[in-house]
Parts: C-alpha cells; sequence; structure tokens
C-alpha cells in the first residue's frame, strides 16, 4: 500500500462510475469564519454531488460551506500491515 502522501487519489477513482468522498461541512458565521466543522463520508460520481449529499445529510444548518476531497486508503479504514520478521519458528 501507498503511503499518504504517494496515494494518488484522482488517479485511483478516475476509472470507478461512483468514487468515496471526505466532505467537510463548515458552519459559517460574519466574515466566512467557520465556527463548527463536521466530517463526512460519502459515495457520489462528482464534486457537485458529494457535497450536495453531505449537505443533506449534516447535523449543521443555517449558513454552511462544503469541501471535499477523493477519499484515501487511511480514510476507508485501510490500515498497512508489515509482515513481522523477528518470529521464533520451530
Amino acid at each position: 500500500m501507498s503511503t499518504p502522501d504517494s496515494f494518488n487519489a484522482e488517479a485511483y477513482w478516475a476509472g470507478k462510475p461512483h468514487k468515496k468522498w471526505v466532505v467537510f461541512v463548515s458552519k459559517v458565521r460574519g466574515h466566512g469564519k467557520p465556527v463548527k466543522t463536521e466530517k463526512l463520508y460519502v459515495g457520489a460520481k462528482n464534486y457537485e454531488s458529494a457535497c450536495k449529499t453531505a449537505k443533506a445529510n449534516s447535523m449543521l444548518t443555517g449558513r454552511i460551506t462544503t469541501v471535499a476531497r477523493l477519499a484515501h486508503p487511511a480514510d476507508l479504514g485501510c490500515v498497512s500491515v508489515r509482515r513481522r520478521t523477528d518470529c521464533y519458528t520451530d
């Protein structure tokens, strides 16, 4: 598995019709300064659909903004497993 810094989410999700997105939904006040932010994981075909789905499922109300990115393996619960070389064998 790639490290989070080397994973290319755009390349991985490019050929898939339904993608997983991480969407940050923020309630804003005044000059657009966020006062509360939720992180939601949604399945959608594109950026706009991901933002719309997250807004519809968020507990936040009022003036909100959204920012989305394609999910990385760690976002979906994938962990790197290394084979132990210090095990004893009989």
